[in-house]
C-alpha cells in the first residue's frame, strides 16, 4: 500500500550565477524547507510556518504547492486530495528558492506516495509548472538544482535537457540578503525588466563568462567560477529595483 503521509527535505537554491540566466542553478546544503504531504478525500489544503512566520507573504489562491498538486492529480488521474504544510526554512522573497523548494517537494513526495516512477527530468518538468504561481514562467533551474542536487545547466527547454555536475568539494557558499520588503510579485517583477534585445558585443561577454563558469564547475577550478561570475545583460538592469 501506498503511505498516506510523507515528509520530503527540499534545499535552497541559487539560481543564474552570473552570465547564466535560466541556465544555471546551484542546490544549497542549508537552509531547507520541510514540506509534509498528507491524502485528504478530496481538494488541495495549503497551510504555511516556520522560524521566518511573521514574514510569510499571505499565500495565493493558487499557490506553487497547490499548482503542482493539482497538474500531477490530473496528469495521473489520481483519485484524491492533499493538505500540504510547509515548514519554511527558507526566508520567502530572497533570491534562495523557496518557490522551487516548495515545488519541488510535491512533485518528489507524490511521485513517492503513489509509486509514479518518475525520472528526475520529469520531476523537474512537473515542478517546473509551480514556478508559474511566482514567476509567471515555469522557468528550471531552481528546480532543477533542487532536485539533482549540485550545479545543473538547464541546456534546453524544449525539449527539456539538464546536464549535472558535481561542484568542487571544497566550495563554500555566502549568500547575503538585506532585510528589505519585497513584493510578492518580486520574481515577476525582475523578470519584467530583462532586456528583449542584447547588442552582439554583450552577448559575446556572457557567453564567454558563462562557459567559464560551467567548466570552472567541471574542473573543480574554484578561482575560474568566481572570476567568471560576471554579467552584462541581467544584473544591471535588475539593479534598480534594489534599495541602495
Amino acid at each position: 500500500m501506498s503511505p498516506s503521509k510523507v515528509t520530503v527535505i527540499a534545499p535552497a537554491t541559487t539560481a543564474n550565477l552570473g552570465p547564466g540566466f535560466d541556465v544555471f542553478g546551484l542546490a544549497l546544503q542549508h537552509p531547507h524547507d520541510k514540506i509534509t504531504l498528507t491524502t485528504i478525500p478530496i481538494g488541495i489544503e495549503v497551510e504555511a510556518s516556520g522560524f521566518s512566520e511573521q514574514h510569510l507573504p499571505p499565500l495565493p489562491k493558487r499557490s506553487t504547492a497547490s499548482m503542482v498538486a493539482e497538474c500531477i492529480t490530473e496528469e495521473f488521474n489520481l483519485k484524491t486530495g492533499f493538505k500540504i504544510e510547509i515548514d519554511r526554512g527558507i526566508m520567502p522573497g530572497m533570491g534562495l528558492g523557496s518557490s522551487a523548494a516548495t515545488a519541488t517537494a510535491v512533485a518528489y513526495g507524490i511521485n513517492r506516495m503513489f509509486n509514479l516512477n518518475l525520472n528526475n527530468k520529469e520531476l523537474v518538468r512537473l515542478a517546473a509548472k509551480g514556478e508559474t504561481a511566482s514567476a509567471g514562467y515555469a522557468h528550471a533551474d531552481n528546480v532543477a538544482a533542487a532536485i539533482y542536487g549540485g550545479f545543473i545547466i538547464v541546456r534546453s527547454y524544449n525539449p527539456l535537457e539538464i546536464v549535472s555536475i558535481k561542484p568542487p568539494t571544497d566550495l563554500e557558499v555566502c549568500a547575503a540578503y538585506p532585510h528589505v520588503p519585497t513584493s510578492a510579485q518580486k520574481t515577476a517583477i525582475a523578470r519584467s525588466v530583462v532586456p528583449k534585445q542584447v547588442p552582439m558585443e554583450k552577448v559575446v561577454h556572457n557567453v564567454g563568462s558563462a562557459s567559464a563558469v560551467a567548466a570552472g564547475f567541471a574542473s573543480g577550478d574554484i578561482d575560474l567560477i568566481g572570476a567568471s561570475m560576471s554579467d552584462v545583460v541581467v544584473e544591471h538592469e535588475r539593479a534598480a529595483l534594489i534599495p541602495g
